[in-house]
C-alpha cells in the first residue's frame, strides 16, 4: 500500500516536472511581464530617504566666554542652581537671586525647547520650500500641510554622542530642500534664545533693582522710626534715670558712704529686705553715672545699628547688581557674532535609502513570476482534465 502510494508520488513529480519544461515558454513569458512591470513601479517611484543630523552643543572654548559672568555670580549671589554648595558657603553670600549660571546644557536645553515650538521650523519649511504652495487648493490647507510636515521632525536625544546632544530625524525625499532646510534653522534658533536670554536677564535685574529699593526704603523707615524711640524715650528714660542716680551720690556723699554698706534694712511689716540705693556708696555710684552718660550721649540703639548693617549689605548687592549688568552687556549674550546656544552640523547628515535597490527587485520580480507561471500553468492544465 505503501510502496503504490509512494510511486503514485513519483508519478505525480514526475509530472509535474514534464508539465513545467512543456510549458517554459509561458513560465518566461509571465516571469518577464513580472520584471517589467516590477521594473515600471520600480522607475515611477521616487527615492526616499532616512536623514539623521546631529545637534552639537557649543565648544568649551565658548563656554569659557562666560567664566567671568558664572564667576561674579557665584562669588557675590546665591543661585537656586549651586544648590550643590555647602551651608557654610552660603553663609558668605550677600543676597540670593533668581539667575543662573550660563553653561552649554542650558543653552542646548533653550536650543531644544525653542526647536520643539514649532514657529522657527515653520518658517524654515515654507522659505526653503520644502513642501510646494502650488500643490494646495488653498492656504489653510498649505499651513495645514506645513504643521504636519513640522510635526514630523523628531528631535531626539543622540545614544551614542554626549549626552546633552541631539539629533534630527526625518524622511525625505529631496536631499537638496532637506539640506537648505537644515541650513535656515539654526541662526533664527540661536537668535530667539539670545533674545530671551537677554530679555529675560533684563527684566530680572530691573526687579531685582527695585525690590532691593523696596527693601532699602522699608530698613530705612525702620532705622529712623528706631532712632526716633531712641531719643524720645530711650534718652528721656535714661535722664530720669541719672537725676535718680545724682540725687542718690549727693545723699551718699552728705552721709559720708564712699563704698557699699552691709546694713540691712528689715521692713518689720513685710519682713522684706529694704536696702536704700545709697547705700551703695556714691563712688559706685558716680561711676554708673559716668558710664550711663556715655551711652546717652554717644551709644546708638543697638537694634538700629543691626538695621542699618542689613541696609549696608543690601547696598552692596546693588552695586554688585550693576555690575553684574556691566558683565552681562560684555559677554556673548549682546554680541550676535559671538553668541550660539547650539550647532546643527550639516557634516554630520546621514541619508539612507528606504529603496530597496535594483538588484533584489529584479530578483524578487522574476521568482515571483516563475511562480505565478507555473501556478498558472498547472492551474490551466487542471481545468482542462476536469472538461
Amino acid at each position: 500500500m505503501n510502496n503504490k502510494k509512494l510511486l503514485q508520488d513519483e508519478i505525480d513529480l514526475l509530472g509535474l516536472a514534464i508539465l513545467i519544461w512543456k510549458n517554459q515558454l509561458k513560465i518566461y513569458l509571465i516571469a518577464a511581464l513580472t520584471i517589467i512591470i516590477s521594473l515600471g513601479y520600480y522607475s515611477s517611484q521616487s527615492s526616499s530617504y532616512n536623514a539623521k543630523t546631529n545637534i552639537e552643543t557649543i565648544s568649551i572654548f565658548e563656554e569659557l566666554k562666560y567664566s567671568t559672568y558664572n564667576s561674579y555670580l557665584k562669588n557675590f549671589f546665591s543661585t537656586k542652581l549651586s544648590s550643590s554648595e555647602t551651608n557654610d558657603s552660603k553663609k558668605s553670600v550677600l543676597y540670593e537671586t533668581p539667575f543662573q549660571m550660563i553653561n552649554k546644557k542650558l543653552l542646548i536645553d533653550l536650543f531644544i525647547s525653542t526647536l520643539k515650538q514649532g514657529d522657527i521650523t515653520r518658517k524654515a519649511i515654507k522659505d526653503s520650500n520644502l513642501i510646494n504652495k502650488q500643490d494646495y487648493k488653498n492656504n489653510k490647507k498649505y499651513e495645514d500641510a506645513v504643521s504636519k510636515l513640522a510635526a514630523s521632525i523628531k528631535f531626539i536625544p543622540s545614544k551614542t554622542l554626549d549626552d546633552d546632544e541631539w539629533q534630527i530625524h526625518f524622511k525625505t525625499t529631496d536631499i537638496v530642500k532637506w539640506n537648505n532646510f537644515l541650513s535656515k534653522i539654526e541662526k533664527p534658533i540661536n537668535e530667539n534664545v539670545q533674545y530671551f536670554l537677554g530679555n529675560t536677564l533684563k527684566e530680572l535685574i530691573v526687579t531685582q533693582e527695585k525690590l532691593l529699593n523696596y527693601k532699602i526704603d522699608d530698613l530705612n523707615q525702620n532705622i529712623y522710626n528706631e532712632l526716633k524711640f531712641f531719643n524720645s524715650t530711650y534718652k528721656k528714660n535714661n535722664l530720669n534715670r541719672l537725676s535718680f542716680l545724682e540725687e542718690q551720690a549727693q545723699i551718699a556723699r552728705s552721709l559720708g558712704i564712699e563704698n557699699s554698706q552691709a546694713d540691712i534694712f528689715i521692713n518689720s511689716e513685710t519682713k522684706s529686705e529694704l536696702r536704700p540705693y545709697y547705700t551703695r556708696g556714691f563712688k559706685l555710684i558716680e561711676e554708673e553715672i559716668i558710664l550711663l552718660k556715655s551711652q546717652t550721649n554717644n551709644l546708638p540703639s543697638r537694634k538700629a545699628f543691626v538695621l542699618e548693617k542689613e541696609r549696608n549689605i543690601l547696598l552692596i548687592s546693588k552695586k554688585n547688581i550693576k555690575r553684574f549688568e556691566e558683565l552681562i552687556n560684555k559677554s556673548p549674550l549682546k554680541n550676535s557674532d559671538n553668541f550660539r546656544a547650539g550647532k546643527i552640523n550639516l557634516l554630520t547628515t546621514k541619508y539612507t535609502n528606504n529603496r530597496t535597490s535594483l538588484k533584489k527587485q529584479l530578483i524578487y520580480a522574476f521568482l515571483t513570476g516563475m511562480l505565478l507561471g507555473i501556478f498558472f500553468v498547472v492551474t490551466q492544465v487542471a481545468i482542462k482534465n476536469h472538461k
